[in-house]
């Protein structure tokens, strides 16, 4: 459930040196956040990180380096924002976290106000090809996403949330592409990707406790979103080589690595994952084959969200609170292959969601749930094919064929939804 790159420690550091925040070096005293601050980068071991009632850390967030001898605390509003402009690229990524610690936490962990992370990765590639010569062209694009409220490496002691931690990743990317070869063929390849990660609040426990009290609010939502809309066309022959169109997206409300001790829920977690992907195009020849797919056209979309996620070795898991966990993806392709010779259509379609409310791997000695968990998937995929050859036209939502006109759809669709998912139960279960 961690994070597998360090992009972000990068990025962070740059910030607060460009934009007027705080870098802070210090192994012998506690650090206290009582004023405004763009970011705040601290590179050093201290011994109490304290943001207080009129602290605001806006919009770079806050970044410990080192370890923490003690306690970490917020009483104020910490915020990352990021939003990068793509301009004349074809990908582009966007990661925040509002508060991260690299080392250990000695102490404790307490937020009482707010910590909120937002990415937002977008991307529109526009391709016009048009021309009297024959057309090759490349005609991608991509975006990630990664947002967490709080990730914190190790923490000795308690976990504990009492106002409100939310992460939101949001990744668009779309092709909107135009070819048209007046005396020659045209062939495009082309195709969208998206990732989308967000955890309200992620970590690892020792033998502490992990408690969202009653009014505490930790969420995560995750969009991801492909779009291709293509209209290709030669006087000889088109193909429109699809590479994909692929959207995944991720949602933690909690993940607790390490499992601690006592595990209590008595406020509100939530977890949101939607994955979109739209395929539109047309291909026509005037006098030679159309064919749109390639290998096949890709249709992707994956959503998996998780409430609650507990580690291995935690005691016990008590939800007194509310749980809810969301997951939904789409697809859809609609396709026109319209030649002189054959017309072509070959595509695929993957579209699953999945939705846990609680989830432990093991090693628990008790369960206790009395508040509600709520839990919903869905996964949609709809296909419009129409391929034309000189002896007419085939139309079909699964795989069909003709001498001179083929289609061929091949989907797969899956819907998950569990409330509650323990590896092991060494002990009590009750709801």
């Amino acid at each position: 459930m961690k994070r597998l790159d360090n992009k972000l420690k990068v990025s962070v550091s740059l910030l607060a040196l460009m934009s007027g925040g705080a870098l802070i070096a210090s192994t012998a005293h506690a650090v206290t956040i009582s004023d405004a601050q763009n970011s705040v980068v601290i590179t050093t071991d201290i011994s109490d990180l304290v943001v207080d009632s009129t602290g605001d850390v806006s919009p770079g967030g806050i970044l410990v380096q080192g370890a923490v001898a003690g306690a970490v605390t917020n009483n104020g509003i910490i915020e990352f924002i990021d939003t990068p402009t793509a301009g004349d690229a074809d990908f582009v990524d966007a990661d925040a976290v509002g508060l991260e610690v690299w080392g250990d936490i000695g102490g404790s962990f307490s937020n009482t106000k707010t910590i909120m992370a937002m990415a937002d990765a977008s991307v529109t590639v526009i391709g016009d090809f048009s021309g009297d010569a024959s057309i090759a062209e490349d005609a991608p694009s991509g975006a990630e996403a990664y947002a967490s409220g709080v990730s914190l490496d190790d923490v000795k002691g308690d976990f504990s949330n009492s106002g409100s931690i939310t992460a939101d990743a949001n990744a668009d990317a779309s092709s909107d592409i135009i070819a048209d070869s007046a005396k020659g063929a045209s062939h495009i390849d082309g195709g969208s990707y998206t990732y989308a990660a967000a955890y309200g609040a992620e970590g690892t426990l020792d033998m502490g406790d992990f408690t969202n009290a009653k009014g505490g609010t930790i969420k995560a939502t995750a969009n991801a979103s492909s779009d291709v809309i293509a209209d290709v066309s030669g006087t000889t022959a088109t193909l429109f080589d699809v590479d994909g169109v692929e959207s995944n997206a991720f949602a933690v409300g909690v993940a607790l690595d390490g499992g601690g001790d006592a595990i209590v829920n008595d406020g509100t977690i939530g977890a949101a994952a939607t994955a979109s992907s739209i395929f539109d195009g047309t291909a026509t020849a005037g006098t030679g084959d159309a064919l749109i797919g390639g290998e096949d056209v890709g249709i992707g979309a994956d959503a998996v969200s998780v409430g609650m996620w507990v580690g291995e070795d935690a005691t016990s898991v008590s939800n007194t609170g509310t749980v809810a966990a969301d997951a939904k993806a789409s697809g859809m392709l609609t396709a026109v292959a319209d030649g002189a010779g054959t017309g072509v259509i070959d595509s695929e379609g993957n579209v699953y969601a999945d939705a846990y409310g609680i989830e432990v791997d093991g090693g628990l000695t008790s369960f206790t749930n009395s508040g509600p968990v709520t839990v919903t998937g869905s996964a949609t995929l709809t296909a419009d094919a129409i391929a034309t050859g000189d002896k007419g036209a085939v139309v079909a939502s699964s795989t069909d064929a003709s001498t001179y006109a083929y289609v061929s759809v091949n989907d797969d669709t899956w819907a998950y939804a569990q409330a509650v998912r323990i590896g092991t139960l060494n002990g009590s279960f009750s709801n």
